[in-house]
């Protein structure tokens, strides 16, 4: 199969990624032998999101090794994957940053989050902690806790990604010490039931899809066809860079094959317009969407956000209709 995918960076500001860069680069001054990253568990959506950040560690000369939050001791300085965790939907990143707290470590930094609720947490953060939101209310609500953390502002992790460059590194990974070690953090069968579950997944003759959520963050008005959601095919704790690599592969090829995409799954949209098709995104259930489209999206010509009252309604012709009679981030 040949793919076709737009080679031009989705954040059309280079400098928008100093900040982060800058704040990094610190960390790594301040604890060069103990640096640590605990990845952010979640769907094939954070797969893109943890393959955009290891992109960008190699173009820091970063090489923070992985860590369970069990494992964080005093003295620690960390990383944190990005995401959409530090919500009230979910607990992983709130459970890290307590367990920060409770050990006394050197430096934290959360890579760009959506962040909204957990202000008696956020409240009691002090200056070793740095928060990046990857949209402007989430900066609004930090500031508004009173932290002590310092507040940056960076794009969604997944929008660094440079595909040519992350397919040319999938190529690595093979041999049989490879699938070893896949198979040693039991991801191998993971892995092929995720592979397998794409391969059953051919794409409506008209090349249109609907990508419409079915978990926390669906939206009564919106429902969706668990065959399509294809972010939420694949869950991980992603604690190998491989596997975070391979499935993001796997999702780009999935909408290269496609011309146009309509989903309320924000990692589903950026992997549809990485791989050049159309996107229309519509708002999970709480505008974490719609504020990241409006913070680093809305310049794209071939990315567009439907605000319109009718925009929840379930899909009844078209490029939705088609969708949902197919076979089933």
């Amino acid at each position: 199969m040949t793919l076709s995918y737009d080679t031009r960076p989705l954040v059309n500001d280079p400098q928008a990624w100093d900040g982060l860069r800058h704040a990094l680069q610190s960390l790594q001054a301040r604890k060069p032998a103990r640096l640590l990253y605990v990845p952010n568990e979640g769907n094939a959506g954070d797969a893109l999101i943890a393959a955009g950040s290891w992109q960008f560690f190699d173009d820091m000369g970063l090489a923070p090794v992985y860590a369970k939050v069990r494992d964080i001791r005093a003295g620690d300085a960390l990383i944190y994957a990005g995401g959409g965790n530090l919500v009230p939907e979910y607990a992983s990143c709130s459970r890290f940053l307590e367990r920060c707290l409770e050990v006394d470590v050197d430096s934290v930094l959360v890579l760009p989050h959506t962040i909204r609720g957990h202000e008696a947490l956020l409240a009691r953060l002090d200056r070793r902690f740095t928060l990046v939101c990857r949209d402007q209310a989430s900066v609004a609500r930090v500031q508004a806790t009173g932290t002590g953390a310092q507040v940056l502002y960076a794009p969604d992790m997944a929008l660094y990604i440079d595909v040519p460059r992350l397919f040319a590194q999938c190529e690595r990974y093979r041999g049989l010490a490879f699938w070893a070690r896949m198979a040693h953090h039991d991801r191998l069968a993971p892995y092929l039931r995720w592979r397998l579950a794409l391969l059953r997944r051919a794409p409506p003759a008209h090349l249109h899809l609907d990508v419409i959520r079915v978990d926390a963050e669906a939206i009564a008005a919106l429902p969706g066809d668990k065959r399509w959601d294809m972010s939420n095919l694949y869950g991980s704790k992603f604690r190998l860079r491989e596997e975070s690599d391979l499935v993001t592969r796997d999702f780009l090829r999935f909408f290269g094959q496609l011309v146009a995409v309509r989903t309320n799954r924000l990692h589903a949209g950026v992997a549809a317009a990485l791989m050049g098709c159309e996107v229309t995104y519509l708002d999970n259930s709480y505008g974490k969407i719609g504020a990241v489209y409006d913070a680093w999206l809305s310049h794209l010509p071939q990315i567009s956000f439907d605000r319109t009252p009718s925009a929840g309604r379930p899909a009844s012709a078209g490029l939705a209709g088609a969708a949902v009679q197919g076979a089933g981030a």
